[in-house]
């Protein structure tokens, strides 16, 4: 399998997923408003979807459906086939496969753990403590 399919196969994936987000169980904003942040904007959610979204232990932890659940089982595919044909196939080197897989599960990790634990419940304070006269 060429990797230029799996670059395309995972931009289709992630269009999907985006579809996914804003359609199911009232949306990702609504979602994200209704659960940590209620000033959350479209705009703010178009800035923040750079990262991909944890979306499983949100939705075990707060035992609600997370909007883009259902399509995140597309990452895993594509996770699957980055590793049979690209690591494996000997397509991408093993140092920069590795390096690339702690990297980017050390991001997202801390992205979407420590923000929505800590940052937004700090920012949310701080507005409230502004407003109060």
């Amino acid at each position: 399998m060429s990797m230029d399919i799996l670059f395309w196969a995972f931009l289709a994936s992630y269009v999907i997923h985006i579809v996914d987000e804003t359609t199911m169980n009232g949306g990702f904003i609504r979602w994200f408003q209704a659960s940590f942040w209620p000033t959350y904007s479209a705009r703010m959610n178009f800035w923040f979807n750079g990262g991909a979204v944890l979306h499983l232990y949100w939705t075990i932890r707060q035992m609600n459906l997370s909007p883009g659940l259902v399509t995140s089982v597309i990452y895993w595919i594509m996770g699957y086939f980055f590793v049979r044909y690209g690591l494996l196939g000997g397509q991408i080197a093993s140092t920069d496969f590795w390096i690339g897989t702690l990297l980017g599960v050390l991001t997202v990790g801390a992205f979407l753990t420590f923000v929505p634990t800590v940052v937004i419940p700090k920012l949310i304070r701080s507005r409230m403590q502004r407003a109060t006269p």
